[in-house]
């Protein structure tokens, strides 16, 4: 372990920048000149007037408040269909349950009937 910290701390150790080397980046900054911006930054000689700059900042608010509007609507919409939706399929599932309920009376019934004539034949 001991002598991985060794190597540690002598890749760490300062050392002082060869000569000239200040000159020679200065120079290239220079000649070469600062380099493009990028990002958002580069898009800002768009925004050097300040009309400008707020009439974007309004279309690109009202773009997003209209979208939001947009799809809050569209999320109501599905709603109230899926809430339709649920309301049919239990009145549907109601009905059905009657309509079994009312077959397996009539079955019932219609077994009691055979069950007490075969019964009364026993006899």
């Amino acid at each position: 372990m001991k002598y991985l910290e060794d190597e540690l701390r002598n890749a760490l150790r300062h050392k002082e920048a060869p000569s000239g080397f200040a000159g020679r980046v200065a120079s290239r900054i220079f000649v070469h000149g600062p380099k493009q911006q990028r990002g958002w930054r580069k898009y800002a000689s768009f925004f050097r007037f300040r009309k400008i700059a707020w009439c974007a900042v309004a279309v690109v608010t009202c773009l997003a408040v209209f979208l939001g509007i947009d799809q809050y609507r569209n999320y109501q919409r599905r709603r109230a269909e899926g809430e339709l939706a649920k309301s049919q399929l239990m009145l549907a599932l109601k009905i059905a349950g009657k309509k079994l309920s009312l077959a397996q009376r009539k079955v019932l019934e219609i077994h009691n009937r055979g069950a007490s004539t075969q019964r009364s034949s026993d006899q």
